[in-house]
């Protein structure tokens, strides 16, 4: 399990921003409506104008999710701390880190983190972003890639063959 901090307790350079279509089914879905938006929302939850509605925060859903994540810096000038690679997002209980990897930039200058993390969403699933901490300026390095890709559950052979 990977320890999960408030993101703002970080300082460091955003490497990507990871698409939605890696998390899509955690994100709300919007729907357009041009007449009677108060109206439909109070009589599609039941609650009449007036009435107090049950706080959000005893009706969040929570969902386990995880991810690959990895990216390669070259760095121009090497840094003297370990850096990091970190997995920002941000859900209905606030923005969050979870640490990936972290390594000493070797003589070579190079650095490639990567790892799988595991994190508990929730409610849903806003933002996600690749963040390098450690590093002081985004001019001392250069990204060559940053990957990050959810990992899909997927069944083992074995097991649909025994049911």
């Amino acid at each position: 399990m990977s320890d999960v901090i408030p993101a703002r307790l970080l300082k460091g350079v955003e490497l990507a921003t990871v698409p939605q279509r890696e998390f899509q089914e955690l994100v709300p879905q919007v729907k357009a409506q041009t007449r009677g938006l108060l109206a439909s929302l109070f009589r599609r939850s039941g609650v009449q104008p007036g009435e107090a509605k049950e706080p959000a925060a005893k009706r969040l859903t929570k969902t386990r999710v995880s991810f690959n994540g990895a990216a390669w810096l070259r760095f121009y000038k090497r840094p003297s701390q370990p850096i990091a690679l970190y997995l920002v997002y941000r859900d209905d209980s606030g923005e969050h880190a979870v640490l990936v990897d972290e390594t000493h930039v070797s003589e070579t200058s190079n650095a490639m983190l990567s790892g799988n993390v595991s994190f508990t969403v929730k409610g849903h699933l806003y933002a996600l972003r690749a963040l390098a901490a450690g590093v002081q300026d985004a001019s001392a390095f250069h990204i060559e890639e940053v990957y990050v890709q959810r990992k899909r559950q997927v069944a083992s052979l074995a097991a649909t063959r025994s049911a």
